[in-house]
This record gives C-alpha cells, sequence and structure tokens, in this order.
C-alpha cells in the first residue's frame, strides 16, 4: 500500500492516505483492546489465586494442599499465557517497525 500510496496523485493519494490512516487508527484501537484486557486477565488472576490461598490458610491440612496447588496451577496458567500474549506483543511491534523503516526508505 506504500508503493500505491507514494506512486498516487491527487484524489487517488487522499483515498489511499484515508484507508492508511484508517487501518492505523484500527490497530491502535485493537492495541488497546489487547492492554486492557491483559490487565483485566492479571487482576482476575490475582484475585483468584488470593482468594484460594485465603481459602488456603482456614483449611485442614488435606484441604489446604488442594487450594496451595490450585493456587500454583491458576499463576502457572497466567504465567504461560502472559508470556504468550508478551512475545506477540514484541514480535507484532517488530512487524511494525520494520513496516514504518521500510516506509521511510521508499519515500
Amino acid at each position: 500500500m506504500d508503493a500505491e500510496l507514494k506512486a498516487a496523485s491527487g484524489k487517488v493519494k487522499a483515498k489511499l492516505q484515508a484507508k492508511v490512516d484508517a487501518v492505523k487508527q484500527r490497530l491502535e484501537s485493537v492495541k488497546n483492546q489487547a492492554k486492557s484486557r491483559a490487565e483485566s486477565l492479571k487482576n482476575e488472576t490475582d484475585a483468584k489465586i488470593k482468594s484460594l490461598k485465603e481459602q488456603a490458610t482456614k483449611a485442614h491440612s488435606d484441604l489446604k494442599a488442594q487450594f496451595e496447588k490450585r493456587a500454583a496451577e491458576v499463576k502457572a496458567d497466567y504465567d504461560a499465557r502472559s508470556g504468550k500474549l508478551s512475545r506477540a506483543w514484541q514480535l507484532t511491534k517488530k512487524a511494525l517497525k520494520r513496516g514504518g523503516s521500510r516506509r521511510a526508505r521508499s519515500t
């Protein structure tokens, strides 16, 4: 699309620029939604772990071990998901940066 934008003129260029701007706006919106969801997921996980640990402190020894195990599983699951999301975000930023540097070189 960048090559098309560079080669275009007049009304066509304005239309293409509008499309580029719309894509950038959509990307920003998706980024903000993902960030919000990640924060929400962390808060939910923290609350769940806290609840399980509180239950473990009040439980008898056999139930205590189950609550502690479940809390560890919830944390491990969160850590795995968080790591995958973080890696995906880093790759996305890297791809966007490469796209931006290509634009800078082509202009």
